[in-house]
């Protein structure tokens, strides 16, 4: 608790000046503009990842991009393996997904598979955590990862592409080709990923006398991507989107004989306007894992039908926006073959109030699932306007997350009459910027951004054990979670060097509170107490070179709820160089080098599943300017 009153005194020392120098890195590769998302409330904790960071980690996928640049948990059972997000102490299922404004969770499982999610597809990508994931919808209690592939229309024609390939020395290959036309009022985007591996990586045998190395057999993955996108503006006012993605993978679970194959079509149409937009999507998933050691073959298909449209207005001192959405979902798995259905749909009122010495920010969104209405969820931001050197939020939020069909319908032990999880949430953020030194083209710049918060869960859905020898799912757990998260950038300009030094912390003390219980008060499992990541980069824009280095520190995980065992902490670094090498005045060469794990270090995020020790990458990329 004192570290906690430290930093938080430490915050308030920092002064706000109007900060207007650019401190974005000029790279050869011009990215599209895309808006994040139409709410008008966007409150609490957000982090926008920028097109230098997209271009860096283009090859690796969303997992790999947040565990290395932001200070959440990430679920890695290795490379090309499963991996989701624990955010602020909350569950997977508590991390929703949304592209081009559309829930991508599964309805049978209730989370997505960020492995399965390749950074390069996107132009632009949001993590918003606490209270700011009731902007998009409901079951974010942890956070949402908003992905986006929408881009303004200029009135110009411009013809770009780039095509990248990557290897490394433990068998991994993976190409990204981009391909963008824009003329006038139309635009065209092609974007194909594959990556194929037979993931040779070594790791250390802890459970073999003398722990000896070995390279990991059985591993081997793959998957293809092909999203196209298409753009259409008739008049300045209005303008018509539609986006088709397909996703096909197939890959062996490491350290087992089990296989999964995963395949998806997801698309969407959309029409925006200054004062409205409208949205329709269908999306259509299958899943088969197979483990013949076993004798199990599991099939299960997933299709939904989306909707959403919502409307703005302005008044003198209100900015409103309206709207509705609706949700079916059909879904078929082994524990109930002949399928399941469920509808849901809400309303919503997204509003901003302006005064002359304070911003209220309201959210109401009212849900309606199976014939049942929701308890009314929202969001309340209160940003005083005082004379204080930096900004100020009070939230306050209540949200939930519905229970999967496998919870509800799968036999035996689906339970249909569960409740929705319950989560309250209460939130201050801190932020501020400075500008100490500026001259011509020279600054140093500084920003900060603190968010305290406590989350209680009510009604948390656990699987548990019957005398019948089957499990079930019933509402018995209580969660709280308290803790601090800190982002510090710094950036630094001297002719054409350009030094940025970025510092993430989290600590996340979050316990089970079910009363009654041999468990009151411990920490869940795999929730670290601490969790911090440092990005130091150096780079020279006259000679197009630039060196980073990343390192993250990992807290003592447990591995079971009476906290009797635990993973112990570890740290890791990587390393990497890249330059430009303009062939001519619009063709440019990209080569990238990385070392990841560079102090070879042994460890588990995943009790059983160890991670690669040290290996490298190479990355070449042909960039039309």
């Amino acid at each position: 608790m004192r570290r906690l009153v430290i930093i938080f005194f430490l915050s308030l020392l920092a002064y706000n000046q109007i900060f207007a120098q650019s401190d974005t890195l000029l790279l050869p590769q011009v990215e599209l503009t895309a808006k994040t998302t139409n709410s008008i409330s966007k409150t609490g904790t957000r982090t926008t990842f920028d097109s230098i960071v997209i271009l860096k980690n283009k090859h690796q996928n969303i997992a790999q991009l947040l565990n290395d640049n932001a200070a959440v948990q990430i679920q890695n059972y290795g490379l090309g393996q499963s991996a989701s997000a624990n955010i602020r102490g909350m569950g997977a299922s508590h991390t929703q997904v949304y592209w081009q404004n559309i829930p991508l969770n599964s309805s049978m499982l209730g989370q997505t598979d960020f492995s399965l999610l390749p950074t390069g597809l996107f132009s632009e990508i949001t993590l918003t955590q606490g209270a700011s994931s009731n902007t998009q919808g409901n079951g974010g209690l942890g956070g949402n990862l908003i992905l986006n592939n929408n881009h303004l229309i200029d009135n110009q024609k411009i013809i770009k592409g780039t095509i990248a390939q990557q290897i490394s020395n433990i068998s991994n290959f993976s190409t990204l080709f981009n391909f963008n036309y824009l003329n006038k009022n139309k635009y065209t985007r092609t974007k194909f990923f594959s990556q194929n591996s037979q993931n040779h990586f070594r790791y250390r045998d802890r459970f073999t006398l003398g722990q000896p190395l070995r390279k990991a057999q059985n591993a081997e993955f793959q998957q293809y991507h092909l999203m196209q996108s298409f753009g259409f503006r008739p008049n300045k006012k209005n303008t018509l989107h539609a986006h088709l993605w397909l996703t096909d993978s197939d890959r062996n679970l490491a350290f087992s004989t089990a296989r999964q194959q995963d395949w998806a079509l997801r698309s969407a149409v959309s029409w925006e306007s200054d004062i409205y937009d409208m949205t329709l999507a269908y999306i259509d998933e299958k899943l088969d894992y197979t483990d013949k050691s076993v004798g199990i073959i599991s099939e299960s298909r997933s299709q939904r039908v989306f909707a959403r449209t919502s409307l703005r207005k302005s008044f003198d001192q209100i900015r409103t926006q309206m709207g509705f959405t609706f949700a079916w979902d059909k879904a078929r798995a082994p524990g109930y073959a002949s399928g399941e259905r469920q509808v849901q749909s809400s309303i919503f009122s997204d509003n901003e109030l302006i005064f002359n010495k304070i911003k209220i920010k309201l959210l109401l969104r009212e849900e309606w699932r199976d014939g049942n209405f929701s308890p009314l969820l929202y969001t309340i931001n209160v940003s005083p306007h005082f004379d204080i050197p930096f900004k100020l939020n009070f939230i306050h939020s209540r949200n939930i997350h519905y229970p999967t069909f496998n919870d509800r319908y799968w036999q035996p032990g689906g339970n249909p009459d569960l409740q929705a999880e319950k989560a309250y949430h209460w939130e201050v953020n801190l932020g501020s910027s400075a500008l100490p030194f500026s001259e011509n083209e020279n600054y140093f710049s500084i920003k900060t951004n603190l968010a305290l918060y406590h989350t209680r869960l009510q009604n948390r859905i656990q699987w548990l054990p019957t005398d019948a020898g089957f499990w079930t799912p019933s509402n018995v757990k209580r969660v709280h979670s308290i803790g601090l998260e800190a982002r510090v950038p710094m950036t630094l300009k001297k002719g054409d060097w350009l030094l940025t030094w970025t510092h993430s912390y989290a600590l996340t003390h979050t316990t089970d509170q079910t009363p009654n219980t041999e468990n009151i008060g411990n920490r869940l499992a795999y929730i670290p107490l601490h969790k911090w990541n440092n990005t130091f980069t150096m780079s020279n824009l006259g000679q197009g070179w630039s060196w980073e280095y990343q390192h993250g520190l990992t807290d003592t995980r447990f591995t079971l709820s009476d906290n009797s065992a635990q993973l112990p902490a570890y740290q890791t670094g990587s390393l990497s160089a890249s330059y430009d090498w303009h062939l001519s005045k619009k063709i440019n060469l990209r080569f990238d080098l990385r070392i990841n794990n560079l102090w070879n270090v042994d460890y588990e995020v995943v009790q059983g599943f160890p991670m690669p020790l040290r290996y490298g990458e190479l990355v070449l990329s042909l960039l039309s300017l």
